[in-house]
């Protein structure tokens, strides 16, 4: 959990209130506190805490817990989640090249020590089973990258780098069930070194069309 270095407002030391916060940097200690303990494991005195704003003020600018939480995972998705999609919607994109850059970049990304481990979207589906609000927000996020990977994918065959004949839906929710195994596997302490290895693993599941081709013509054809 945050330290109280981390507070985001000062106080006003007469009427013990505080004078201003960056809502910005609040939220981004939010995202790391249900991150580190969960929606269940998060408190809102905690959230005071490592904010150091106070509750009423917490409250008039980001509503109830469960209203905090949504915001902090939509803020998640759009700092870790999304800038990371938009490799794969490049339509002129080489499919198994950028795919296999997404995966090994997530190896890295879900053991980086400078936040905590895991995923916050794969804990919070794990923690809320996709159900209630929280959980079908989550799974909405989670969503959007199985979409990013089918776009992916499909313009992939479209370009000639995927397997004519691949079966685009069911690969692309086979490789977001990979990235969500590896997001629990890292959070349950998988060293970087392992979730690299789980991530050259997954990219041989892309069918490059040109190996493909390269293997019906042989050596002697090549």
């Amino acid at each position: 959990m945050p330290a109280a270095k981390n507070t985001v407002c000062s106080q006003d030391a007469k009427r013990g209130r505080p004078r201003s916060f960056d809502p910005d940097r609040a939220l981004d200690i939010i995202v790391d506190v249900f991150w580190e303990t969960g929606y269940a494991g998060t408190s809102y005195k905690a959230l005071v805490r490592a904010t150091g704003i106070n509750q009423p003020s917490l409250y008039a600018a980001f509503g109830d817990k469960d209203a905090l939480f949504e915001k902090a995972l939509d803020r998640y998705f759009d700092r870790y989640g999304r800038p990371g999609l938009a490799p794969l919607l490049d339509r002129d994109a080489d499919t198994p090249r950028v795919i296999a850059a997404w995966f090994r970049a997530g190896a890295y990304n879900l053991t980086d020590r400078s936040h905590p481990a895991g995923c916050l979207i794969v804990g919070t589906v794990g923690e809320s089973g996709g159900e209630g609000k929280i959980g079908r927000h989550a799974c909405r996020c989670l969503a959007a990258t199985e979409t990013a990977l089918r776009q992916c994918l499909e313009n992939g065959v479209h370009n000639g780098n995927i397997a004519q004949g691949t079966d685009v839906g069911a690969l692309a929710r086979a490789l977001t069930v990979a990235w969500t195994g590896m997001g629990m596997f890292a959070r349950s302490g998988a060293s970087r070194d392992q979730l690299v290895g789980v991530a050259e693993t997954i990219v041989g599941l892309v069918p490059d069309a040109r190996s493909s081709t390269e293997t019906k013509q042989g050596p002697a054809d090549a």
